[in-house]
């Protein structure tokens, strides 16, 4: 009887120690899983945390891209505004230019055109003066005349014992006032403040023409004053009859 209890003991003792035994495996197995656990969760966070600032930068790169379309569009505009206002402002400088064209055009066709008129009153004051005193020298007379062709910038007075007016002034090119073609007393501004004149030239050469030329004048004064003085008597004999 007593062996028997003995045996059963030594039985339940073997199973205490083997169910000890399984029960520390399965608590090793659960600190296991729990560290696996542990890990699986924690690689979790991990990938979590990083979905998440996928979606952050994701997020921060549609904001990006929305300024940048919005930026776009801003710079798009200004682009439209500049090329329109560049696009006016070629526009007016074309047109202002047009317009300085034809103005210089017609400003040059004028000078042209008076220089034409200058030479054939040159030519013609020439001519006059060679057909009043045929002892001018013809070759002078083409010096002079191809002087007064060359020159540009000269005014010349009246020839000598012409009714014609004073000839035009011919200016420069780059000259914006108008011409200032008649001065006081018949003589052209430039001619008074610069070299010589035709008249000056020819003067020397027609000595005694100048001279009955004055003459002249002195009798039509002097025939002037006495038609005038005649003129204020019967004025005043006038005057005194109404009185």
């Amino acid at each position: 009887m007593l062996q028997k209890q003995e045996n059963e003991r030594e039985h339940f003792i073997r199973k205490v120690e083997l169910a000890e035994s399984e029960a520390a495996r399965r608590l090793k197995e659960v600190d296991a899983k729990e560290a696996e656990r542990i890990e699986a969760h924690n690689q979790f966070k991990r990938i979590l945390a990083m979905v998440e600032d996928r979606e952050t930068k994701l997020r921060n790169s549609e904001e990006l891209m929305e300024k940048l379309r919005s930026e776009v569009a801003k710079w798009q505009e200004e682009v439209r505004r500049l090329e329109d206002e560049k696009k006016a402002e070629a526009d007016q400088e074309l047109k202002r230019l047009k317009a300085e064209y034809t103005r210089l055009e017609t400003r040059n066709f004028h000078e042209v055109r008076q220089c034409k008129q200058t030479i054939a009153v040159l030519q013609q004051t020439l001519e006059q003066a060679r057909l009043s005193n045929p002892a001018i020298n013809p070759s002078e007379n083409a010096a002079l005349l191809n002087f007064s062709a060359s020159s540009s910038d000269r005014d010349y007075s009246a020839p000598l014992g012409s009714a014609r007016p004073p000839l035009l002034h011919v200016r420069p090119l780059w000259d914006d006032e108008p011409p200032d073609i008649f001065a006081s007393g018949g003589e052209s501004s430039l001619a008074r403040s610069k070299g010589p004149s035709l008249d000056d030239r020819l003067q020397s050469d027609n000595t005694s023409l100048s001279l009955k030329k004055s003459s002249r004048s002195r009798r039509s004064i002097r025939d002037r004053e006495q038609n005038s003085g005649a003129i204020d008597g019967a004025q005043t004999r006038h005057k005194k009859v109404r009185l």
